[in-house]
C-alpha cells in the first residue's frame, strides 16, 4: 500500500499551474499565427483577375503565342529609370520601329494604382536609343507588374509580296521600384 507521507510530497497541480500552461499554449499559437502573417504578407505578392476561371482558360494558348514568337527570334528587355519604362523589341538582333505598343502598369495585390500606358517610338542615334519605345509615368514605391502588348508589323526583309504580317508579342515584367 501506498504510503500517506509519499503522497504528502508530491507536489499539487493548482489553478496557478493551470493558468500557465493555458498561457504557454496560446502563446505559442499566437506567435505562430503572427509569424506565418508576416512571412506571407512580405513574400507573397498575390494576384489580382476579376475571373480566374476566364483567366486561366487563356494561359496554355498565350504561353504558347509567346514561346513561338521567342523561338522565331523576338526579343524585349525593358528599363526603368527616372521615372521613364525604356522597352526594346528586336527581331533577329534587329530593333523594330514599327510596332504599337501598350502597357498595363499595376500593383499585384489590388487595383488601385492601376495604369494604362501607351509607348512611344523614338529613334535617336545620339544617345543610343535606337530602336526603343519610352513611356513616362512616376512609380510609388513597392512590387509592380507591367504586362506589355506590341503588334508589330513584319520587318521589310520578311515579307517579299509586300503584304504585311502582324505579330502579337505579349510579355510580363515584374519588378520592385525602388
Amino acid at each position: 500500500m501506498t504510503d500517506q507521507t509519499d503522497l504528502q510530497d508530491q507536489p499539487k497541480f493548482t489553478g496557478k499551474h493551470m493558468l500557465i500552461v493555458m498561457l504557454c499554449f496560446f502563446g505559442v499559437i499566437i506567435t505562430v499565427n503572427l509569424t506565418m502573417a508576416t512571412l506571407a504578407t512580405k513574400s507573397w505578392t498575390g494576384l489580382v483577375v476579376k475571373n480566374g476561371y476566364i483567366a486561366s482558360q487563356h494561359f496554355n494558348e498565350n504561353k504558347k503565342a509567346h514561346e513561338e514568337l521567342v523561338a522565331a527570334g523576338w526579343r524585349s528587355e525593358l528599363e526603368y529609370n527616372d521615372g521613364t519604362f525604356i522597352l526594346s523589341l528586336k527581331k533577329n538582333a534587329t530593333a523594330l520601329s514599327n510596332c504599337e505598343v501598350a502597357g498595363l502598369l499595376s500593383r499585384p495585390v489590388h487595383e488601385n494604382d492601376n495604369q494604362h500606358l501607351t509607348f512611344h517610338y523614338k529613334a535617336n542615334p545620339v544617345n543610343q536609343r535606337v530602336g526603343k519605345y519610352f513611356v513616362h509615368t512616376a512609380l510609388k514605391t513597392g512590387r509592380w507588374h507591367l504586362s506589355v502588348q506590341a503588334l508589330c508589323t513584319s520587318p521589310q526583309s520578311e515579307t517579299t509580296s509586300g503584304d504585311d504580317k502582324v505579330y502579337k508579342f505579349i510579355q510580363t515584367y515584374k519588378f520592385l521600384a525602388p
